[in-house]
């Protein structure tokens, strides 16, 4: 997490759909969950587009 900083630009892999999409990071959550043993970071990313069959959230 020491890397990641709002407003950076990065690339999500959507695996269902074999592609990439450009991005902003919007919000880092300032309190961490731990999900099966994994300290996590909630993090948003605006997208550049949203794909055709991609569903929010």
């Amino acid at each position: 997490m020491a890397r990641v900083a709002v407003g950076q630009p990065v690339n999500v892999y959507v695996e269902a759909l074999n592609t990439d999409i450009t991005g902003t990071v919007l919000r880092i959550a300032s309190q961490a969950n731990t999900v099966g043993g994994d300290v996590v970071y909630t993090v948003v990313v605006t997208l550049d587009e949203q794909p055709a069959g991609l569903r929010w959230g």
